[in-house]
């Protein structure tokens, strides 16, 4: 699985996340909240300025299919999934309510769902989930939505 991560990807250095941010920022993790970002609030992302009271935990991918809603894009999960990459996070409570009033509840929702990091291991992971009808919207061959970014 570790080939599917190219060099845009950081490793993370310890099999075990909750010590390594713990030793790293003083931490706890029980109180926090694992969750995955494909989009605009990834690192490189025009939201990505949302994500400061969260910690960057490592990349990561899902299985689902990505779409261009417009100046952002919609994680669907159907029959036709393919790798998604992303960024795994910690966050607390408050923040995770702050980003689903970002998110909205009329395109999305919030549903956990396995993550895996370079090193292989997986994690369930809230991700918001696009739910509306996708018919028109273009997929994203790559997975990666700054790439595609940077391809346009």
């Amino acid at each position: 699985m570790a080939s599917l991560f190219t060099n845009r990807y950081v490793r993370v250095k310890s099999q075990n996340w909750s010590n390594t941010l713990m030793e790293s920022t003083g931490i706890e993790t029980n109180h926090l909240i694992p969750l995955f970002v494909y989009g605009t609030l990834r690192s490189g992302g025009s939201n990505h300025w949302r994500m400061a009271k969260a910690s960057f935990i490592s990349s990561a991918i899902t299985h689902g299919s990505l779409y261009c809603i417009d100046w952002y894009p919609g994680l669907v999960i159907d029959q036709l999934s393919s790798i998604v990459y992303g960024e795994l996070y910690y966050c607390d409570e408050l923040l995770l309510e702050k980003l689903d009033d970002f998110e909205g509840d009329i395109e999305y929702e919030r549903q956990k769902r396995s993550v895996k990091t370079p090193d292989g291991k997986e994690i369930e992971a809230f991700i918001w989930i696009y739910k509306k009808p996708i018919d028109t919207f273009t997929k994203i061959t790559s997975g990666d939505w700054l790439l595609h970014l940077n391809r346009k």
